[in-house]
């Protein structure tokens, strides 16, 4: 082995063994959804697979999100043969990460009954590209409907 290949080796090893922490520090909720994003390196993306059996709030990113969106596995499912099963189409069986860090904010998504609710202090882009941050807990508002719910990041 060269020593370019071992250091492909142990880096490939390093990742994986991070990837795998948080995950487990997701479904543990030792992690807060700010910290799963700025990991987001880290969170594999979301596979046509069979989900029965994996642990909730294991986390993926949407690879039909060009955002990066990281979601957190909601309802155990079956996905093999459900292409269109994946995170943001699928919004029964995935729940959104949102983060409080402005520079790593997603584009806003619309809250899915009580999940997805934007809380105080985290952050989102709107349609203006501008950076809000929701000043209230439990924000099923977007900027536009209820200014005072939110305010831009600067």
């Amino acid at each position: 082995m060269t020593d370019i290949e071992l250091v492909i080796k142990t880096l490939s090893e390093l990742g994986r063994l991070k990837a795998e922490s948080i995950r487990e520090k997701s479904v543990a909720k030792e992690i807060d959804d700010t910290e799963l994003i700025d990991n987001e390196d880290f969170v594999p993306e979301w596979k046509q697979m069979d989900y029965t059996n994996v642990a909730i709030g294991t986390p993926v990113r949407d690879p039909f999100d060009d955002s990066g969106q990281v979601y957190k596995l909601w309802q155990q499912h079956d996905a093999t043969g459900q292409p269109d099963w994946h995170p943001a189409a699928a919004v029964s069986l995935w729940d959104i990460a949102h983060t409080k860090n402005p520079d790593k904010a997603k584009p806003y998504v619309a809250p899915q009954g009580t999940r997805g609710l934007y809380q105080k202090g985290e952050c989102m882009v709107w349609t203006d590209d501008k950076v809000y941050r929701s000043t209230i807990n439990d924000n099923a508002y977007t900027p536009k409907q209820r200014t005072s719910g939110w305010e831009v990041v600067e």
